[in-house]
């Protein structure tokens, strides 16, 4: 079935994979997010419409079509995965439909204590010391600027910074 990294533990499956799978089951709500909701697995939709959840795809297609699964990925050898890490377009996904804007999930983070505006760019607090990852930025297909600024890093973050921001939308009554 693939879509299985044994590094972080998670499973992704594409828009197309999941209608694929998704069925209608006797006793389970038919909304997929109502379905995931009662799991109690870690889970998010991404910016293309991917489903990301923290469980093998034998699992994952249980949950989605609600068969029992003949095929599972092996586990991985160390309980200690990876973390996951999401971009800011797939926070604003995962927190949001129609999706929030890139410019709206930093402002939820600088809400949240995890970035402070210095010098006009966005910057991690200690508090955010762990929870993010950086990289140098690359172009992106989407991009209307053929080339990143110079210096430009693209910030990723760990799923418990997701749940941090759904926990606060939920708690100002703006939940998905």
């Amino acid at each position: 079935m693939s879509g299985y990294d044994p590094r972080t533990g998670w499973t992704h499956f594409t828009s197309s994979k999941v209608s694929r799978y998704h069925r209608a089951v006797d006793g389970q709500p038919e909304d997929l997010d109502e379905r995931l909701g009662a799991t109690n697995l870690d889970w998010y939709w991404d910016a293309s419409g991917g489903l990301h959840v923290h469980c093998d795809d034998g699992r994952l297609w249980e949950i989605l079509s609600g068969q029992p699964s003949t095929f599972s990925s092996a586990a991985p050898a160390d309980p200690k995965n990876e973390p996951e890490w999401l971009s800011v377009t797939d926070m604003g996904a995962a927190l949001a439909n129609p999706p929030l804007a890139s410019s709206t999930v930093l402002k939820l983070l600088r809400q949240a204590g995890l970035l402070q505006r210095t010098e006009g760019r966005d910057v991690p607090t200690e508090r955010a010391h762990g929870l993010y990852e950086e990289r140098p930025a690359a172009a992106h297909w989407a991009s209307r600027y053929p080339q990143p600024k110079p210096g430009a890093v693209q910030r990723r973050w760990v799923y418990d910074v997701l749940v941090q921001l759904r926990q606060r939308n939920d708690d100002d009554g703006a939940g998905r």
